[in-house]
């Protein structure tokens, strides 16, 4: 669709407003213009199934699906009841519910690897999480990543405003290259804390590469953090 064959003129009027009340104006991640070959919509007013539509009133068929977790679709009536159902009985409560032990059982018993779970408000959360306890854990500092990993000062060693003792602790290899990684295993010999990879970039790891990622972090005493969330529930069930 060419932008001759509809306005955003709405969409844009949102956006010149957003720089002056939201900090770095117009989210970053959501912002593709110049992506794609049109005017692409900056907000959106309503979705169902696979498609949405910006505030202007333009139907589009959503390739990026809430950038993938959206894989029922959206307004998806099995998931709208249990929302709604459960707004009608409350939320945040400060207190465990018996819902968040279901699910727990649940992931465990379809990922094969799962021993425990852990719930966290964010993926930087998680990872960072991840991080500290692999720290703990070997007793070292040095971080190995390769991908996106969040937001916090580990995962940013290059942005402005991370001090240089922590971006110093932070290096990143290619991914689907696991001569890069043994070459970084071996210059900080009994240094590394973890490897943390994320699994699927692109059309996914060569043959082997996963496993190697973890023979390789486990032979130098290190631990191998699967940063993951596109193999399990989108490719796979229990992950691909």
């Amino acid at each position: 669709m060419s932008k001759k064959n509809y306005t955003i003129a709405k969409s844009e009027a949102l956006l010149n407003r957003y720089g002056d009340v939201l900090v770095r104006g117009y989210i970053p991640h959501k912002n593709i213009f110049g992506q794609v070959d049109m005017d692409y919509p900056a907000f959106v007013q309503r979705a169902s199934g696979a498609r949405f539509w910006d505030v202007d009133g333009n139907e589009f068929l959503d390739y990026i699906m809430g950038f993938g977790p959206i894989v029922l679709g959206y307004d998806d009536p099995a998931v709208c009841r249990a929302i709604h159902e459960q707004v009608a009985n409350g939320t945040v409560y400060g207190l465990a519910h018996p819902r968040e032990l279901t699910v727990a059982e649940l992931l465990i018993e379809v990922i094969p690897c799962a021993e425990m779970v852990g719930f966290f408000i964010g993926g930087s959360a998680a990872t960072s999480s991840a991080v500290r306890l692999s720290r703990v854990y070997t007793g070292r500092d040095r971080v190995i990543m390769c991908g996106y990993h969040g937001w916090h000062d580990w995962a940013r060693p290059d942005d402005e405003g991370v001090p240089k003792s922590v971006s110093e602790l932070t290096c990143a290899v290619p991914y689907g290259d696991l001569d890069a990684l043994e070459s970084r295993l071996k210059k900080y010999d009994n240094q590394v804390a973890c490897v943390v990879m994320e699994t699927v970039q692109g059309n996914g790891p060569p043959d082997g590469f996963l496993q190697g990622c973890v023979d390789l972090a486990h032979a130098h005493g290190a631990v191998c953090v699967f940063d993951e969330t596109k193999g399990g529930f989108r490719v796979a069930m229990g992950g691909g």
